[in-house]
C-alpha cells in the first residue's frame, strides 16, 4: 500500500471535492463516507471546516491547517472490502502513522510522533 500525507492551504476546497460538493468532481456518487472522528454526525464540507476551525482557534495560528492523506491500497487486496474493512484499514494506518519519527541525516528529530488517531478527521 502507498500512502501520501501533505499539509495543504486549500482545506475547504479539498473538503468540498472529497465530499462530492464541488462542481469539479466528476463522479460524486462514487464517494463513500467511511468514518468521522470527533465531528458531528455526517457533516457537509462546511460543517467539517467550521468544526476544525473552532478547534484550531484554541491554538496558535497554523498556516496549512489541513492534512490531506491519500491511501492507495492494491485493488486486489480490497476488491471485497465492506465499510468495516475500510474503517479498519484507516485505523491501522492511523496507528502506524502515529508511531513514525522522522530524523534527518544529522540524527536530529525532524518530525515528532503525531496523534492522528485521536484527531478530528473525515475518511
Amino acid at each position: 500500500m502507498i500512502a501520501k500525507a501533505k499539509a495543504i492551504s486549500h482545506g475547504i476546497n479539498d473538503l468540498r471535492y472529497i465530499t462530492g460538493e464541488s462542481q469539479h468532481k466528476k463522479h460524486p456518487e462514487k464517494i463513500y463516507r467511511v468514518l468521522d472522528n470527533l465531528l458531528p454526525s455526517e457533516p457537509d464540507a462546511m460543517g467539517i471546516w467550521n468544526s476544525m476551525q473552532l478547534t484550531l482557534s484554541q491554538h496558535r495560528p497554523i498556516k496549512n491547517s489541513v492534512i490531506r492523506i491519500e491511501l492507495s491500497p492494491s485493488p486486489k487486496h480490497t476488491q471485497f472490502y465492506d465499510i468495516e474493512n475500510w474503517q479498519k484499514l484507516w485505523q491501522d494506518f492511523a496507528e502506524e502513522f502515529d508511531k513514525q519519527v522522522i530524523t534527518g541525516k544529522d540524527g536530529k528529530v525532524r518530525s515528532c510522533p503525531t496523534n492522528l488517531a485521536n484527531s478530528k478527521y473525515s475518511v
